[in-house]
């Protein structure tokens, strides 16, 4: 008899885990294509890690898009969000979020405009936080892909947000030969791909909406022909979130008092407006 069976402890599931150990190892010395497949069993027993927000119910970790018509200020909210997240206090006037570094890819902006607009955002007499970084320039694709994947892998265990405003001045030239929704999904999946690699993190793309109006707002995401004929997969072959703006925001001095109707929606999030 066992020392186990002596003291009455169940180890069933311990032993089962190391088989499927000792099984995953075998297939992969033998080049097996299932080498990674689970089954109902395992998957059942995993706990995984609460799912972690930059906003609280709004801004998921993980790729999210933010979406609304040209100069409706998008970029004055992901700046307000990302100076709240970089001090760790209230966005977007209500809701308490937890303190994370930032990475601002201000790729429309210029130095002078950004301190206008984070001045403008705290108000009399604060300093805009340390915790916030920003970047103006990147001569490439290539590059602004590098510098947000180094940022996320160096600051990893701190949860960091990383804001790309805007995505299209990150987006590398389609191939003449490459159709259009597997070139934007190839995209959305390497950054999906970056930001997933360092749990916790988020990084929220700013995108425009198509100028045709849309009674879903999905369907408002601009897009080639095709994406808008298969509608929903257009938006969401990348970004597990995706925010939409379709009125200005108040953050602008000249727009200010406006009301903001905003629609989200996404694997992390229930449909919402």
């Amino acid at each position: 008899m066992s020392d186990d069976e002596l003291t009455g402890i169940d180890r069933t599931d311990e032993l089962l885990e190391l088989y499927a150990e000792d099984q995953r190892a075998q297939a992969i010395n033998n080049g097996s294509l299932l080498a990674d497949m689970f089954n109902g069993t395992w998957l059942d027993a995993q706990t995984f890690p609460p799912l972690q927000y930059a906003v609280p119910g709004i801004i998921p970790e993980g790729f999210g898009l933010l979406v609304s018509p040209p100069k409706a200020g998008k970029s004055w909210l992901v700046c307000a969000i990302g100076l709240a997240c970089a001090a760790g206090g209230i966005a977007l006037g209500a809701i308490s979020v937890p303190k994370r570094p930032v990475l601002y890819m201000a790729l429309e902006d210029g130095e002078r405009r950004l301190q206008t607009r984070c001045q403008t955002i705290m108000g009399a007499g604060q300093k805009i936080p340390g915790g916030i970084h920003f970047i103006t320039h990147a001569d490439t694709s290539a590059i602004a892909f590098g510098m947000l994947v180094e940022f996320l892998t160096a600051r990893h265990h701190d949860k960091p947000l990383v804001i790309l405003d805007t995505l299209g001045r990150a987006k590398p030239m389609r191939p003449p030969s490459m159709d259009p929704y597997q070139f934007d999904y190839k995209v959305g999946a390497q950054l999906k791909a970056a930001v997933d690699a360092s749990p916790g993190a988020t990084l929220l793309a700013v995108y425009h909406t198509r100028k045709a109006e849309s009674a879903d707002f999905i369907d408002a995401v601009s897009g080639t022909p095709r994406h808008r004929r298969i509608g929903r997969l257009r938006a969401r072959a990348g970004p597990q979130t995706t925010q939409h703006r379709s009125l200005p925001l108040g953050h602008r001095p000249r727009r200010g008092g406006e009301r903001i109707r905003a629609h989200g929606a996404g694997r992390a999030l229930a449909a919402r407006r």
